[in-house]
């Protein structure tokens, strides 16, 4: 008997969890990193800061237009542009940068040319789907 109970209990447990799951997701919208699945239109508007700006799906079947300031989210670390909490700053180390969208992975990289310790500039590239998100119509860093 007790053994029927403790099973019921899981199936009823699983099937309340369903609806939770079911009601945060939402179509159209990134919930951890990879806005470039949701937006279009994605550009580097300026360098210095390094706004990124594109228009996201809302999850309303709608389109919103969005910047986020990554500047404030990616460092120069010797050279290569790393995740950072702010103010990352790479633009002020770093002397040109360009997005490249791969089409095979949906996802837009950032190749930039920043100065290592040495004083040395080589390109590098940061995927940015790994921490931008669409929250609904909104770019967002997901630290």
């Amino acid at each position: 008997m007790l053994r029927n109970i403790s099973k019921s209990f899981k199936v009823i447990s699983v099937i309340s969890f369903m609806p939770l799951v079911t009601f945060f997701i939402q179509p159209n919208v990134a919930i951890a990193g990879g806005f470039s699945k949701t937006c279009h239109n994605i550009k580097l508007k300026q360098f210095h800061p390094a706004i990124l700006s594109a228009r996201c799906g809302d999850g309303k079947g709608g389109e919103r237009n969005t910047e986020l300031n990554i500047s404030n989210y990616i460092a120069n670390y010797d050279g290569r542009p790393t995740w950072a909490t702010p103010p990352g700053k790479f633009d002020e180390s770093c002397i040109s940068a360009l997005l490249i969208y791969d089409q095979t992975n949906k996802s837009t990289y950032m190749n930039v040319k920043c100065k290592d310790t040495a004083g040395n500039i080589d390109p590098d590239t940061i995927n940015l789907d790994e921490k931008i998100s669409n929250q609904a119509g909104v770019l967002d860093y997901d630290d």
